[in-house]
């Protein structure tokens, strides 16, 4: 079975904004099922848009119980509307808290991994993966109160550890990121 849609709406995740415009092919062979898409754009807050693309979602085998889906894709935007969309319930952490959008500028490219097990009514062992690089990065009272401007930083996290690299700038003193 194949199905392809342009200009859709899904809603992949109740909490979370809509994905508009998108475009999405929908692949199911015996037992493996995978949902492509090639791009769509998600409108956060008004004004507050990112875009996604290249994204995918595959279950290998439909028939196991929970079954183990792995799901990628690349997202780019504005480090504020990706401040806004990390402030959503489902995603909301103590990153999320220190990126206000109102005090944020930048931009920010990232490549997204996300593994989980589906069961009948259920999510379970959810595990991520993100690779971000930021771009003219500017933020309020983001270390210990103080403004950090960046260039370019990088940041690797997943669902046990953060990693943020690059040179910056903390209330105008040259630094170097690391932790």
């Amino acid at each position: 079975i194949e199905i392809e849609t342009t200009g859709t709406t899904p809603q992949p995740v109740a909490k979370l904004p809509a994905i508009k415009d998108a475009d999405l092919n929908l692949r199911v062979t015996g037992r493996t099922a995978r949902l492509t898409l090639g791009r769509g754009t998600i409108e956060v807050a008004p004004g507050r848009r990112l875009n996604i693309a290249d994204g995918s979602f595959a279950i290998a085998d439909t028939h196991s119980t929970p079954a183990h889906a792995v799901t990628q894709f690349r997202i780019d935007g504005s480090v504020g509307a990706a401040a806004e969309l990390l402030a959503y319930e489902p995603l909301r952490s103590s990153a999320s808290t220190m990126l206000d959008p109102a005090k944020t500028r930048g931009s920010v490219a990232a490549q997204v991994t996300v593994n989980l097990d589906l069961g009948r009514d259920e999510v379970q062992n959810v595990a991520y993966a993100v690779k971000a690089d930021l771009g003219n990065f500017g933020g309020e009272g983001l270390l210990v109160g103080h403004k950090v401007e960046a260039q370019a930083l990088h940041i690797e996290a997943d669902s046990t550890h953060c990693d943020v690299k690059g040179d910056a700038r903390i209330n105008g003193t040259p630094a170097t990121l690391e932790f």
